[in-house]
């Protein structure tokens, strides 16, 4: 297919030639799915394909952190856009009924239903579903895999009958095909004859203990669409993937630390000085295991075995450094120790204003400090920290999304060092169980990207 030219009074934008043919398939329907690998251009071409298409009311849910991306990217094409982050007022109201670009998260778009008698009963909702859209663009559109959630029934039900919709994802299924579904009925409004997600699952599901299991015929047809219907991509297919070393250090817990995990393990409740923790659920403990296992708990250091890697490596490192962080005590143990040591460090997590973000990414790039200290699931998104070419892990979440997200934060396609990747681990349960588990699901899911890419 030929792509439409720019309009005459636009400058051309230079294209690479993967996202040439990324947006031949776009330009071909009214409903594209991206689910490339980060780093390959989503939103340039999401922007590219309104352009061309001649959409001017646009709507863009996305992470919270990827909202400054899309801004900047905008900024560039002169376009005006509202972003909606702050509180309600009849200004940002007014905004939202006639910008042509409007970005917003996904806390914003799900309405809750908020009982009578509470202080926001009477507060007017957001007003995205009055308006008449020409696009909707769903970044990060994995966070629709919940059908349970508000977020997807709030889609469904107000935003199904839009002309244009778009996907984009780099992690569309982390961990299993079925989180695909509730994406493709969006999208499409129907997957495989079904309308409706429960449908789907009663029809071509298989209950074993407490997961959901397709049956292969059904697999098979579903992949088959996916492959007929997204555009699948990854850094590799795409001749830009950088090559990377992964790095394990291994360390032994204390006795206080054994002592304390296997306490609740056992009899579900532990004593952290002068508190007392107890639960009748595994999960709780499990929790509380893997704070243990990080050698932190309540302001007490129970071990900093970790934290000595973690000096070491920084002052071995001529770059700079990201270290990502599942709990924040972690992060600010490790950001006073760090500045008392004379480290130029900063700290990037939920409490830090979006304006505040912003800022600590561009200094970041312009290597105004060398160490970056990121709450996983803070920084997950759309952050450009390709300035550094080496992240620690001082602890790992579940998630493989999560994961392979905070990876491509430090690659770049126009990069050609080699990234390393260390994780801090302490041997046994859990920590090096979560690096087990997750290099497993990896090993999964890359190949779930070659059947598709393959087939």
């Amino acid at each position: 297919m030929r792509i439409m030219r720019y309009p005459v009074s636009r400058p051309t934008r230079q294209l690479l030639p993967h996202q040439k043919d990324v947006l031949k398939y776009m330009m071909s329907t009214n409903t594209p799915a991206l689910f490339i690998d980060m780093r390959l251009g989503k939103t340039i071409l999401t922007i590219e394909y309104a352009i061309r298409k001649g959409l001017k009311n646009v709507l863009v849910v996305a992470p919270l952190s990827t909202l400054n991306s899309w801004e900047r990217e905008l900024k560039v094409e002169n376009i005006k856009c509202c972003k909606v982050v702050g509180t309600r007022s009849k200004e940002l109201f007014d905004k939202i009924k006639t910008y042509p670009w409007v970005l917003t998260n996904q806390q914003k778009i799900a309405r809750p239903k908020v009982p009578v008698g509470h202080k926001e009963h009477r507060q007017p909702s957001w007003p995205f579903h009055l308006r008449k859209w020409d696009l909707i663009v769903i970044d990060e559109s994995s966070r629709i895999k919940n059908a349970k959630s508000k977020y997807f029934k709030e889609l469904m039900k107000s935003y199904q009958y839009i002309p244009h919709k778009i996907l984009l994802s780099g992690t569309p299924t982390p961990e299993s095909i079925l989180e695909a579904v509730p994406q493709l009925l969006f999208l499409h409004g129907e997957v495989m004859g079904c309308t409706n997600y429960w449908d789907f699952i009663a029809r071509y599901t298989l209950k074993y203990g407490y997961d959901r299991h397709m049956y292969k015929s059904a697999n098979d047809r579903l992949y088959k669409i996916l492959h007929d219907t997204c555009y699948f991509l990854s850094q590799k297919k795409a001749g830009v993937a950088q090559k990377a070393k992964y790095i394990k250090y291994i360390h032994l817990k204390n006795k206080q630390q054994k002592d304390l995990i296997r306490k609740a393990r056992e009899e579900f409740e532990l004593d952290i000085g002068d508190k007392h923790y107890e639960t009748s659920y595994i999960l709780p403990t499990l929790m509380w295991s893997c704070r243990i296992d990080g050698g932190i708990m309540d302001g007490q250091v129970l071990n900093d075995n970790k934290y000595q890697s973690l000096a070491t490596i920084v002052k071995r490192t001529k770059g700079q450094v990201v270290v990502w962080f599942r709990f924040n005590e972690e992060l600010h143990y490790c950001e006073r120790r760090l500045a008392e040591e004379g480290v130029s460090v900063k700290a990037y997590y939920g409490d830090v204003s979006v304006e505040d973000r912003k800022v600590l990414e561009e200094d970041f790039r312009n290597k105004k400090y060398q160490v970056l200290l990121l709450q996983i699931k803070t920084g997950l998104y759309a952050l450009d920290l390709s300035s550094a070419d080496t992240a620690v892990y001082y602890s790992n979440t579940w998630s493989l999304e999560e994961r392979l997200q905070s990876e491509k934060r430090i690659s770049h396609p126009k990069k050609h060092t080699t990234l390393k990747y260390i994780d801090l681990l302490n041997k046994g349960w859990p920590g090096c169980t979560i690096y087990n588990a997750l290099r497993r699901k990896n090993i999964s899911a890359r190949m779930v990207w070659e059947g598709w890419n393959a087939v």
